[in-house]
């Protein structure tokens, strides 16, 4: 049994525009902007906020742009929900501007990140996707921004498991920013992330490991050995460690992440839970499951916190912790805790298709393991339909399904069902060879999911 890593906050700066306009208010966005740029997030939210009230007090034009700088602020600080809102609002009011147009990608940008961040992947590829069409069209192919914007669609594919649609935008944001800033910069730096969890895909971690880790050098560097933009690239860093299980190096990673993120002016709780989460996993792997069950249900009540019971990323965390449980043979607690999480995933309006099929195999594991086989078939039979769905009917993270389902009808005596797929997971591993297996990149979920 697995627990997913969670991944962090998208780890890219969001681009706010330089400003005109009445200077009390230009002088407040101007404050928290360069607050922003140097990760003093909650700086960034209270200049920002008071640049919003007077800039609605006196119906500035600068409104919609107060907005969105806010929205960055608050999307830096895991208040995602906040975020989105006041990046509606801001596109919104653009809208209705016909030569705002730059300023109308840019938040369109700004929105997709947030609605990555809070698992809502359909939609965020659309604001994705505008935002890089428009910015290709108004800034130009070679623009800062529009590094931005590939590199963030990028992370968005990263998220889903879309890795070959992934590294052409990556790779294409690298060679501008290059071109543009040079190969040590801090802005080469924060790209290099979404191209090392590719390499980690494909099991060369070797290149994973040394791409990352020159990426944290640079950052190291130029930000100190304590600043909060170090976190995520800490924790991919972990990932590739469990990945080799060098546990060890693993959990010193995690566990400075984890002080990174404790810090009183590094408020981004769901980072925080996620990095928790995924020192749990750690834990889970040498074997130490009370300490995971306690590390995940801490995790669980951040994320609860600070991202609301109903947010898709909070149904990852309890399948984590139910993980942890059906270790410590706790069925009960263990299967309360995955319900949860299915109710959560079929909520009206849910769009998390692949999380909802990984709880769907915890759970059939569960039931497989209390005696309840034909509970069990039905849930990998599910599990089965939507990973197909979501990650394709050849996808190597089928192949543990339909061996299990395989092992549970012959038990039930149903030989041709179990002899349809053991053949179909023999076909899919054939196809398969051309790559390495790897089950933990595919595993791999968003900031918290057991990364």
């Amino acid at each position: 049994m697995r627990t997913k890593m969670l991944c962090g906050q998208l780890a890219v700066a969001i681009v706010v525009l330089p400003l005109r306009g009445a200077d009390t208010v230009k002088s407040l966005l101007e404050a928290s902007k360069t607050a922003f740029n140097q990760g003093r997030y909650a700086e960034a939210e209270n200049a920002g906020r008071q640049a919003l009230e007077m800039a609605e007090r006196n119906s500035d034009p600068q409104t919609p742009l107060c907005l969105s700088n806010l929205a960055a602020a608050e999307s830096a600080e895991g208040k995602y929900r906040e975020a989105e809102q006041l990046n509606r609002r801001a596109l919104q009011m653009w809208g209705a501007a016909p030569n705002d147009e730059m300023q109308t990608a840019i938040t369109l940008g700004n929105l997709g990140v947030v609605l990555s961040s809070e698992a809502s992947y359909a939609e965020a590829e659309i604001a994705g996707r505008q935002s890089l069409e428009m910015l290709e069209r108004l800034a130009g192919p070679e623009d800062r921004r529009t590094a931005t914007a590939l590199n963030n669609l990028g992370e968005l594919y990263n998220r889903e498991g879309q890795f070959a649609q992934a590294e052409p935008l990556f790779r294409r944001a690298i060679a501008i920013r290059k071109k543009l800033s040079g190969q040590d910069s801090l802005e080469m730096a924060t790209l290099w992330k979404g191209l090392a969890e590719i390499y980690q895909h494909r099991g060369n971690y070797k290149a994973a490991a040394e791409t990352l880790e020159h990426s944290i050098a640079v950052l190291n560097e130029r930000l100190g050995p304590q600043d909060v933009r170090l976190a995520p690239f800490l924790s991919a860093l972990a990932s590739v460690d469990i990945a080799e299980h060098k546990y060890k190096e693993s959990r010193k990673l995690l566990e400075r992440d984890v002080a990174i993120l404790e810090k009183p002016d590094a408020p981004v709780q769901p980072d925080l839970a996620a990095a928790l989460s995924n020192l749990a996993s750690v834990a889970f792997y040498e074997h130490r499951y009370k300490d995971a069950a306690k590390l995940h249900e801490r995790a669980l009540a951040i994320a609860e916190a600070s991202l609301g019971k109903d947010n898709p990323l909070v149904a990852i965390h309890l399948s984590n912790f139910a993980a942890a449980l059906m270790q410590l043979h706790d069925y009960a607690r263990a299967e309360a805790s995955l319900q949860r999480a299915v109710e959560i995933l079929e909520q009206p309006g849910a769009r998390d298709r692949q999380h909802l099929g990984d709880v769907q195999a915890r759970l059939a594991e569960l039931c497989a393991a209390t005696g309840r086989d034909g509970e069990a078939l039905q849930h990998y039979r599910r599990a089965i339909e939507i990973r197909q769905e979501t990650l394709g009917e050849n996808s190597p993270t089928l192949i543990p399904l339909l061996r299990a389902y395989a092992q549970l009808s012959r038990k039930a005596q149903d030989y041709a069902a179990a002899e349809k797929a053991e053949v179909r997971a023999m076909g899919i591993e054939v196809r398969n060879t051309l790559r390495p297996y790897s089950m933990r990149a595919e595993e791999r979920v968003t900031s918290v999911p057991d990364c």
